[in-house]
């Protein structure tokens, strides 16, 4: 089950059985738990999970409990100071993705309408979004920056490889049958 939640977690989590955790869980059902470092923060998890403080998770554990909780630690824990890797030649860029649509958007210019649209499904760079909704990215910078200040939209850094190749686009079916028909009757392509 851990490993199917990973891709909706925005920090990659692991289990760990020594004492560097970020989190524990600890079945309550099995008596007390022994010594724990005071530093981790500790959730208990049992089959009757009410008969315990608030907070105790069902045992065995639900995809959404666990969902939930881990999502909720990361947005608390501190995280450390990662370096990111080095961008070859500047071509990092960043991507945008709205948590939330802001209360009273509906009176902030007709373009960053568009703009909240266009990240509210994916991630996206403020040329991308330019270029979709045809908001000159000048002002999408300064939508951006608005939703950033409210702490309304999710920033990830994307660093391409620099070997990875753009994939092809895919032809459709009748343009695909055309080319082959095309090279049958001898048309160069």
């Amino acid at each position: 089950m851990f490993s199917l939640l990973q891709h909706h977690l925005k920090q990659p989590w692991e289990i760990v059985q020594d004492a560097e955790a970020d989190l524990l869980i600890v079945n309550l059902d099995s008596g007390p738990p022994g010594s724990l470092p005071p530093e981790v923060p500790v959730i208990g998890c049992a089959l009757k999970p009410r008969q315990h403080p608030s907070g105790t998770l069902h045992r065995p554990l639900r995809a959404g409990e666990l969902l939930a909780l881990l999502t909720e630690q990361a947005g608390s824990a501190p995280v450390a100071a990662e370096v990111p890797p080095p961008s070859v030649g500047g071509l990092a860029e960043r991507r945008f993705r709205l948590l939330a649509w802001p209360a009273g958007f509906e009176q902030w210019p007709a373009g960053w309408h568009r703009v909240l649209a266009s990240i509210s499904r994916e991630a996206r760079s403020p040329a991308d979004i330019a270029a979709r909704t045809g908001v000159p990215e000048a002002e999408v910078g300064r939508c951006l920056d608005k939703l950033e200040s409210d702490g309304l939209v999710d920033v990830m850094v994307f660093h391409p490889r620099p070997d990875a190749k753009a994939p092809a686009p895919r032809q459709g079916r009748w343009s695909g049958l055309a080319a082959r028909v095309g090279l049958l009757l001898g048309f160069p392509r």
